[in-house]
């Protein structure tokens, strides 16, 4: 299998490190018995965190994949 990295999957790591990090938290918080509202919110920011790797990774993929095809 060919390696295949990008200059911003350092940032798409970190975003999603971020989930993972808000994701534990909500665990912990659910477990603690916090307030719904609490656990939403940080559900929210998971979500939030999810969708910015996402988007950065379909945006890098477009600027770089799709050329590279084209080039070919």
């Amino acid at each position: 299998m060919t390696i295949h990295t990008h200059q911003l999957h350092p940032d798409i790591i970190k975003r999603l490190n971020r989930a993972r990090g808000h994701l534990s938290s909500v665990t912990q918080m659910i477990e603690d018995g916090r307030h719904c509202l609490d656990i939403a919110q940080q559900l929210h920011a998971v979500e939030k965190a999810i969708q910015q790797a996402k988007r950065t990774l379909v945006l890098d993929h477009i600027d770089h994949c799709l050329d590279e095809a084209l080039d070919t």
